[in-house]
């Protein structure tokens, strides 16, 4: 089996095996914002504690809060895609300087963390992002701009690359644009161009839409370029301007990036970094993918040629590089993305609210 096609099965294989959940790259998140001081002196905190529902997790890690602080009101909220605990803790010190963490029954399978700290007058005192590892947070009440820059750029990275329907939309553009890499170059610019934009527009909340239907025709996005490709009709509208598709999809790609966004929410004080961060790392992980994509494709040529007795140096490098796989090996791809794609379809048709009451 070609080198190429063990690529973008792997691809699929690994959206089955997620369940259809091809978007999930959300940290846990714990914000704390400052409510002041109660009759007796005592600093209040609002306590925010959301756990996604990931399928990763057998149990949820619990919020370990310091020593001097206790809950004076709690109430926990139980969704199909999280668990979230709100309420009210009381210390008898303030919480700068205090550690807090976080107690996972077993061990973390690779969830990041979000802390926020916001003062009572609605600042942003600290925001940080920590790795998988890292579970507990120090209280220091400073946000540092190269540090907010580099988390929100981990997340970027880790979210393009975990977010299965994302890649295959960029694997179709691929095969859909070469061997012509001027063609590629243009086409991957305008659905990166599109999708910084939404992404943008909706993380200042100048333009929002119900994820629900973003994620299900991101989903069909990906069953159009792979019908598309299937058929192989050169005159076709997405053949002759695959720019303009790429931009029209990449515009509601955007708001699927968008929504983690939405989910743990940018430091105030950093909100132009944090952006900034996070779409940089998303372009990074795409530009990563894609050049790991067309060194696969160049192995599985040289694979191919000297299989069948040829000089592998009769090609140049430019060459290798840009031959997409063809034949059984291409429609094998093809098909099994459509239909992890159309699986997606349904899965994310199926969570529109009001289905339920519908259908019962």
């Amino acid at each position: 089996m070609r080198l190429s096609l063990f690529v973008l099965l792997l691809l699929s294989w690994l959206g089955w095996s997620a369940h259809g959940v091809a978007d999930d790259a959300r940290p846990v998140l714990v914000s704390l914002t400052a409510l002041g001081s109660d009759d007796s002196q005592q600093p209040r905190y609002q306590v925010l504690f959301k756990v996604p529902n990931s399928g990763r997790l057998t149990q949820p890690p619990a919020l370990v809060l310091p020593q001097p602080c206790r809950w004076q009101s709690e109430r926990s909220e139980y969704r199909s895609d999280s668990r979230t605990q709100r309420g009210i803790v009381v210390c008898t010190t303030p919480l700068k300087g205090q550690t807090l963490a976080l107690h996972y029954p077993q061990a973390n399978p690779g969830l990041f963390t979000l802390f926020r700290f916001t003062g009572a007058d609605g600042s942003v005192l600290m925001a940080e992002l920590l790795r998988p590892d890292q579970l507990s947070w120090q209280l220091s009440g400073r946000a540092i701009s190269a540090n907010v820059l580099r988390d929100y750029l981990v997340l970027g990275v880790e979210h393009i690359w975990k977010g299965i329907d994302h890649l295959l939309f960029v694997s179709c553009l691929v095969l859909l644009t070469l061997p012509n890499w001027r063609r590629l170059l243009l086409t991957i610019t305008g659905f990166t161009a599109a999708h910084s934009a939404t992404l943008a527009l909706a993380a200042v909340d100048w333009v929002r839409l119900p994820i629900a239907p973003v994620e299900a025709v991101i989903a069909l996005s990906v069953l159009f370029l792979a019908v598309e490709l299937a058929r192989q009709q050169r005159d076709s509208l997405t053949y002759r301007q695959p720019l303009l598709v790429s931009v029209a999809f990449g515009l509601l790609h955007g708001f699927g990036f968008a929504a983690v966004l939405q989910e743990i929410g940018l430091p105030e004080q950093q909100f132009i970094t944090a952006l900034l961060g996070f779409n940089l790392g998303v372009e990074l992980g795409q530009l990563l993918f894609i050049a790991a994509l067309m060194v696969l494709f160049a192995a599985a040529a040289l694979v191919a040629r000297v299989g069948a007795a040829a000089k592998p140096a009769t090609a140049g490098v430019r060459q290798l590089l840009t031959q997409p796989p063809q034949g059984a090996v291409r429609a094998l791809a093809l098909y099994a993305t459509g239909s992890l794609a159309a699986l997606w379809v349904f899965e994310r048709l199926a969570q529109f609210p009001g289905w339920p009451t519908l259908l019962g």
